[in-house]
């Protein structure tokens, strides 16, 4: 019995506490926030929400109530009376009382008021129409809890719930509504029957409070963004001259990965070489570029640019194109002043990090061709596999290296030859870092991005100099070339960014950018004669070779850019001082590029093949002096060894001030410092046959006697051709003992190194400005003057090179110094008849001056776009007026869209272009690459239109049309160059004369179209974009030439750059809070890069093509074709991303 009883008593407790259990379950079930146990006690008897929740929020502590107190105070309660209740049943019982609505997370408690109980029984046609939406925040993209809403006029309102959506009846068919939150600028947005849901994205303000339970920085689980649309927009309109631009917003939708990418979405701009911008359909020496404030530096060897490619688009705040002159503008720019702004401090705590892989059809996995470098070429660095040795003269250092063969074979790298290598898929690493600190009463904020890139390409690149078929046509000495480059480049950016926030008056900056990229080129090219085949297959003839140049190439860049600056408001902010410190390093060098060069024939019975018939490739062997012309020989050898390092650097300063003289009046003065350095040098070690020494090459070279070639000098001795004639198969291990001999019989190496190997130059410029701003008729009207004082001063010295005659290599010495003062007014104007609406008109006077490059004499082979490069002393500054005029349209009812119309005048005096000056009917072996050179011309007009729209497609119904924006901008252009040029080629004893009459300005290109179509849905955080890009055929090179000493002589036509045209599409999709994917498509039609020759001399172009003729040459019916032919074509191939970004 006691045991039964005992049993008994245990399931009756067991089925008690099961009773309870379910119980309490039932008894919290019922409360909607049982998670809430904090003790609350109210005391209330006649009192209003707004009081309740107030002091609720001040006993619950730990979390954060956030509401509308104006919108609450209008909810009035009676006889709330609570004591040591938990905070939970409170909330539930007033949600029930009084018809209050409470969203709960781990932070906070949003309060809204609900309709009450007889105001909800019957469904109303406003309550059909509710308003509903999301609220976010326009940086960080992130959901916005307990921002106010407030129907404009009216009472009517609520706050957003913790999700940052909102669902509102307005009580009126259209109006506007209110949008505000601590620490952010108010927004108004209107609405109508046709505008019912909406995407706000509210942007912080300067001047953000601090209040209770508000921090000074916010946590961000997604990728911070920067400028908005609305934001950007509104800047553009109060630039007060023509600008034009690009947000951190749009381009985060994009599918663009660097800024030069970026930028081709901007109003009248486009791309050359991939990489330079183009503004107005002028080329890129036309423009100024500004990293933050620093004018950025000419990253290029051979060109007046600054590479836009080298800058991540992830750490792109935003670009503004400054296309009309101003006073506090630096004056050197026809096409526009380009400033690039990275991202800036933000009161965010924030970390990510990304993943990039990239395929490239054609490249990725596929094998490509690369040689032995150094451990370190993965991070773009070269670890000394490559530096010069020790044991020669250093870079700028004239003197020869005094090697003996042996020692030179040591003290070189011994890789000569490449193999074969699967390329791997395109890498990128991203970090990002957002920060403050609390330093005193001050706070400092910081953002640290950090990115590695690592891509692998391999293409086909098609060369052809002149028609089809035409060598020996008209005595026409034509080729064709194929070849295959290989790149290898790894970049490193870092960008580390300091805003010290004194007060709301007082801010200094700090901002850094640097980058270190190393690329390695492998370049296999193949020349032959560009003749029509005979019956045996054979495009040669009995005296006719083909040619090989293996190149093994590095090019190592690193550049450092640092601002220190301060926004300082004087006399209660009435006046405003600006002062900025920059300084830009830069280092370009090319460590040990190798040369090799071969021939061949389609010929076996021909002397060089040593031994009769073989196979053809395997006939290739290393090229030599006989039956070459001259000069080429002397300058190039058998191989070369050559080393080039460029260091520059750039100081400035700048200080501006302004101060208010009337409230509709205000003054600016300011001053700009800039000094720039910059020394190239380069050692040059070539490889001959040991019959030549420095002492008599040149005689030998130029009288060869039959029997004699191999014979060294003074002895009976001859030179071995199996050692100097070595073929391709032998390449890797020709850098030995064995080839280099010290007694003759083989290899040498002769350093080649003299004063024409370098060049120093200097550019001081002292600028000041004034202006003056005024806004009269309450803002109506806005007027701008100024006037800028420049003072140039360019100083170089080089030597001249001397092209005549192989024993007179080295040329006079020269030394420019040259200064110019230049007076720059300018005036912008603008009426603003209303909100909507701006007038702008705009005048100014800019220069164009010569770049270092343009002026040295300096004459250097560009392997890569296959040119020789020659500069020209005789350059002088050109002289530019422009004149503006656009209408622009801002709605007032979408602030994210902006229209506008413009037109444009340029008169140029002296404007610089390029020039080829290749004769079509020289040797074969003297058109294997484009001779390239500056000049000015007389003088230069451009006039155009431009058209920029950016709409939201909302207006048409449905949901999917309201989250569909288009971006439109399209610029028409017409140049005429008239008047005529005469360019020497220093060195060369010859002068070329063009009369250029009514030909488009080199590098002008006459139309330029960007667009794009945008899909957002911020609810499932994803978005679409689809972006086209194409420009007009631009003259890359002027080739029309008469020789006055030669009117026989006849040279190649202009170099046209044809249109290509840019599909990118790209997805974005944000999820799980902190994930985000992106993927996308570059280059999606896949169309080839295209350069032709202008034959017929009219700057269009018109396809190469059969005549239907043939004509009767060595036994052969060659066709006869006719137009203009390729010049150089080949294809970067579709870009495929997936890009994975995770915040912390």
């Amino acid at each position: 019995m006691g045991k039964r009883f005992t049993r008994q008593r245990r399931y009756g407790m067991l089925c008690l506490c099961l009773s309870l259990c379910l119980l309490s379950a039932a008894a919290l079930a019922q409360s909607g926030y049982p998670q809430l146990q904090e003790k609350i006690t109210l005391g209330f008897q006649r009192t209003t929400a707004s009081a309740v929740i107030r002091e609720i929020a001040r006993q619950a502590g730990t979390r954060s109530f956030l509401f509308d107190a104006n919108l609450l105070e209008s909810r009035k309660m009676e006889n709330v009376q609570y004591k040591n209740e938990a905070l939970g049943k409170i909330l539930d019982e007033l949600k029930r009382k009084y018809a209050l609505d409470f969203t709960v997370n781990d932070k906070y408690i949003s309060v809204k008021l609900l309709p009450l109980p007889s105001a909800s029984k019957t469904k109303t046609l406003q309550e059909e129409n509710a308003l509903q939406g999301k609220v976010l925040d326009a940086k960080t993209n992130e959901a916005l809890p307990g921002v106010s809403l407030l129907v404009k006029g009216t009472k009517t309102g609520m706050v957003t719930d913790a999700a940052g959506t909102f669902r509102l009846v307005p009580g009126q068919s259209n109006g506007t509504l209110v949008f505000y939150y601590i620490g952010y600028k108010l927004q108004e947005y209107n609405f109508d029957s046709s505008r019912t849901a909406f995407t706000i994205k509210l942007e912080s303000s300067a001047t953000a409070l601090s209040v209770f339970d508000v921090q000074a920085t916010r946590r961000s689980l997604q990728p911070v963004q920067h400028t908005g649309e609305r934001e950007l927009i509104q800047e553009i309109r109060q630039a007060g001259s023509v600008v034009s631009g690009i947000s951190s917003e749009l381009i985060a939708k994009m599918a663009d990965v660097n800024a030069a990418q970026v930028a081709r979405r901007i109003a009248g701009v486009t791309l050359t070489d991939e990489q330079f911008l183009v503004v107005r359909g002028m080329n890129q020496r036309y423009n100024v570029t500004y990293l933050g404030d620093n004018i950025a530096p000419s990253t290029e060897q051979y060109s007046r640019a600054f590479a836009m490619n080298l800058l991540p688009s992830r750490i792109v705040d935003k670009i503004l194109v400054y296309k009309s002159p101003r006073a506090d503008l630096f004056g050197d720019f026809a096409g526009a002043a380009v400033k690039v702004y990275t991202k800036d401090a933000l009161a965010v705590k924030h970390f990510d990090v990304g993943l990039r892989i990239g395929y490239v059809p054609g490249s990725t996995l596929e094998n490509y061709n690369t040689y032995k470098g150094g451990k370190l070429d993965w991070l773009g660095v070269d670890d000394g596999t490559r530096k010069l040795p020790s044991s020669v003269p250093g870079y700028g250092d004239f003197r020869k290296a005094n090697l003996t063969q042996g020692e030179y074979v040591r003290s070189f790298s011994p890789t000569l030859n490449y193999g074969t290598r699967i390329a791997l898929p395109d890498l990128q690493i991203t970090a990002n870092y957002y920060n403050s600190f609390k330093i005193g009463s001050a706070r400092l904020y910081n953002i640290t991005g950090l990115s590695y890139t690592a891509e692998t390409r391999s293409f086909d690149v098609y060369r052809q100099v002149n028609n089809l078929y035409s060598s020996l046509l008209n005595y026409q000495q034509a080729s064709i070339s194929t070849e295959t480059q290989s790149t290898e480049e790894a970049t490193v950016n870092l960008m580390q960014n300091f805003m010290l926030r004194l007060n709301d008056r007082h801010n200094i900056y700090f901002r850094n950018f640097v980058l270190q990229q190393g690329r390695k080129n492998t370049i296999d090219r193949i020349q032959r004669p560009n003749t029509y085949p005979d019956t045996l297959g054979r495009y040669g003839f009995e005296a006719s070779y083909w040619n090989r140049n293996i190149v093994l190439d590095y090019r190592e860049r690193f550049l450092y850019a640092g601002n220190l600056g301060g926004m300082h408001g004087l006399f209660g902010g009435k006046h405003q001082l600006n002062w900025n410190l920059g300084i830009t390093l830069t280092r370009n060098e090319t460590p040990d590029q190798r040369i090799t060069r071969f021939i061949n024939s389609e010929y076996p019975f021909l002397n060089f093949n040593l031994g009769g018939p073989q196979d053809f490739d395997l006939g290739w062997r290393a090229d030599d002096r006989f039956g070459k012309v001259p000069v080429n020989y002397d300058m190039q050898g058998t191989a070369a060894r050559v080393y080039t390092r460029l260091k520059e650097q750039v100081y400035n300063a700048s200080l501006d001030y302004t101060i208010p003289i009337r409230p509709w009046l205000e003054a600016k003065a300011g001053t700009y410092q800039l000094f720039k350095q910059r020394e190239i040098a380069r050692r040059s070690y070539l490889v001959y046959d040991g019959e030549l020494t420095a002492g008599n090459r040149p005689n030998l070279i130029k009288s060869i006697t039959e029997g004699e070639e191999y014979k060294l000098p003074g002895s009976t001795q001859y030179v071995d051709p199996t050692l100097f004639r070595f073929s391709l198969q032998d390449l890797g291990k020709v850098w030995s003992h064995d080839y280099f001999r010290e007694d003759g019989s083989g290899l040498r190496v002769e350093d080649r190194t003299s004063s024409m190997d370098s060049y120093r130059a200097s550019e001081q410029n002292n600028a000041g400005f004034i202006m003056a701003t005024a806004k009269p008729f309450d803002g109506k009207l806005e007027l701008n003057g100024g006037l800028r004082m420049e003072y140039d001063l360019l100083q170089l010295a080089a030597v001249v090179p001397s092209l005549v005659l192989p024993d007179k290599r080295v040329g006079p010495t020269i030394l420019v110094n040259r200064s110019r003062l230049s007076w720059l007014p300018s005036f912008n104007g603008s009426w603003l008849p209303s909100e909507s609406w701006v007038l702008r008109a705009a005048y100014g006077k800019t220069v164009n001056r010569p770049e270092f490059r343009e002026v040295s004499p300096f004459r250097d082979y560009d392997y890569a776009n296959n040119q020789m490069i020659n500069g020209n002393p005789a350059l002088v500054q050109s002289d530019i007026s422009n004149y503006d005029l656009r209408l622009e349209l801002y709605p007032q009812k979408n602030k994210g869209e902006m229209m506008s119309i413009g037109a444009f005048y340029k008169r140029l005096k002296n404007p610089i272009e390029r020039i080829l000056f290749s004769i079509s009917t020289a040797a074969a072996e003297l058109t294997a690459y484009d001779n390239i050179t500056y000049t000015n011309i007389d003088e230069a007009v451009v006039q155009g239109i431009e058209v920029d729209i950016r709409k939201n497609l909302n207006f048409i119904p449905g949901k999917f049309f309201r989250r569909l924006s288009v971006l439109f901008n399209s610029s028409i252009i017409q140049s005429r160059v008239n008047g005529a040029f005469i360019a020497t080629i220093p060195g060369s004893g010859s002068v070329f004369i063009d009369t250029a009459n009514n030909r488009p300005l080199q590098g002008q290109a006459p139309y330029v179209v960007n667009a794009g179509l945008f899909y957002e849905d911020v609810e499932r955080g994803s978005k679409i974009a689809l972006n086209y890009n194409t420009s007009g055929t631009s003259i890359y090179a002027v080739g029309k030439f008469t020789n006055p000493a030669n009117s026989n002589v006849e040279y190649r036509g202009s170099i046209l750059e044809l249109p290509r045209h840019l599909l990118d599409l790209s997805y974005t999709q944000q999820f799980a809070r902190r994930w985000q994917m992106k993927l996308s498509i570059n280059n999606l039609l896949n169309e080839d890069i295209r350069f032709v020759e202008d034959h017929n001399r009219d700057s269009k172009y018109q396809p190469e093509a059969f005549t239907g003729q043939t004509q009767s040459l060595i036994g052969r019916n060659v066709p006869v074709y006719e137009g203009d032919n390729i010049s150089r074509r080949w294809s970067p191939g579709r870009n495929v991303q997936a890009n994975l970004t995770y915040s912390f």
